[in-house]
Order: structure tokens, then sequence, then C-alpha cells
């Protein structure tokens, strides 16, 4: 199964260590999921992490996480979309259908999740999809 996970799932992994932790580790480990994502997005990670939690996290620690992530997704080239409301939602967008994705998981409550689904990608909150994948949630 392919999946996107917004970039907002990625700042909690590094910042929570709560659920999205546990789903990335639980993706990477088991090789249940093939987790699809982007350079551009890895650009996005980095400013998101510098502009709103300046100091929260070593360089070192941000670049290491994107040095095994970038290992270990498939990384593709993303399609040019202007589907959402949001302009920058439309590169995760775009990542979903270059690497046609079954999901792209979110906590973007507003414009992604209003969508629901574009093409054959689901666009669903990261609580449905913990429920979604059976035995994790438990």
């Amino acid at each position: 199964m392919r999946i996107v996970l917004d970039t907002s799932i990625l700042v909690a992994a590094l910042l929570k260590k709560g659920t999205a932790y546990r789903l990335l580790q639980y993706a990477l480990k088991r090789d249940r999921f093939d987790i699809v994502s982007a350079s551009k997005q890895m650009e996005e990670l980095k400013s998101v992490l510098n502009q709103k939690f300046p100091g929260v996290l070593q360089k070192s620690e941000v670049g290491t996480f994107i040095n095994l992530f970038t290992q270990a997704a498939i990384m593709v080239r993303p399609q040019q979309v202007n589907l959402s409301p949001d302009p920058d939602d439309n590169i995760i967008l775009g990542i979903a259908l270059a690497g046609k994705a079954e999901y792209l998981i979110t906590t973007d409550k507003a414009d992604l999740l209003a969508l629901g689904k574009v093409k054959t990608t689901k666009i669903v909150h990261l609580s449905a999809f913990i429920k979604q994948v059976s035995r994790y949630g438990r």
C-alpha cells in the first residue's frame, strides 16, 4: 500500500513522538506501507521547523531524520496540480498523484480533508487511518 504523509504528520512525528511517530515507525519497520515523498516536501519540512519551531530540534536531528526518511521513501517528482483552496497543499497532492498513493494521511481539518479523494487517492485523517490499519490502533 502506498501512502503519503502530509508534512504536518512529519512535523508531529519529529516533535511529539506520539501517534504520528508511532505510525511512521510502524510503516518503516514492518514494510507494511510504501511511503511516497519528494525533495520539495523535505524542503517544506525544514522550512516549517525553522519558522514555526526554531531551536526546538538541532539541525543534526532534522538532517538525520530527512536522510533516513528519504532513503526509506519512494521519492517522486510531484505532478503540478491546482486542486486545493490552500496552494501550499498542492505539493502534497502532486506527490500523492505522482506516486499513485492509495492514501494521503493528514491532520489538516480544513482544506485537504474537505477534498476527500483526488483521483484514486483517499484523503484521510491520521486517526481514521490508524483505525483502518487494524492491529496498529490497538
